[in-house]
């Protein structure tokens, strides 16, 4: 180590408190991402679902299975880009709606989303600190995936964002098999 980069700045990083005042950019950034991650969800998802539609072997089945279901639970972080007038959040619209094409392709979220993304990105900042940076090293990724794995509010979050689908929607359906 040089002797000019003591401790690289972790110092004042280990001290750091995540902001919850987000600029509008910063809002905006998270829906777009959040929208990404559904989108890109949504269709590994399908693909899923599409190789394993005409299977009969039993872990093909489950996975269709599986995978419909997904797509239910997936479908209840969409938004129809008309209902976004009444966003809770209309300053995070501003990114999306720059980056949007003229196919109007990019994805959009439920303000439920927007709230579960913007809890899981300050979560994931409050553990990248210095000192957690100089106790795990380059075991932080790992430390930081099982510390969102075990958060009860991310779980309880997440919950509310698809507690829309039914849960009979979201059971194996017997009787088509």
């Amino acid at each position: 180590m040089s002797e000019g980069l003591p401790n690289a700045g972790f110092s004042e990083m280990s001290k750091r408190k995540v902001d919850s005042d987000m600029t509008d950019t910063a809002k905006g950034k998270i829906r777009y991402i959040g929208g990404y991650v559904v989108a890109k969800s949504n269709h590994q998802t399908y693909i899923t679902v599409q190789q394993n539609a005409f299977k009969f072997a039993k872990d093909k089945v489950e996975k269709y299975e599986l995978g419909k279901r997904t797509l239910k639970l997936i479908h209840c972080m969409k938004y129809a880009e008309s209902s976004l007038q009444n966003s809770d959040f209309p300053e995070s619209l501003k990114e999306t709606a720059i980056k949007q094409n003229i196919n109007r392709g990019l994805i959009n979220i439920t303000n439920l989303a927007f709230k579960f993304f913007e809890c899981l990105i300050n979560t994931v900042l409050s553990f990248l600190n210095g000192d957690n940076v100089n106790k795990y090293g380059s075991g932080i990724h790992k430390y930081v995936t099982e510390s969102v794995n075990k958060d009860a509010n991310l779980h309880q979050n997440f919950i509310s964002v698809v507690q829309t689908a039914s849960v009979d929607d979201l059971s194996f359906d017997t009787d088509n098999t």
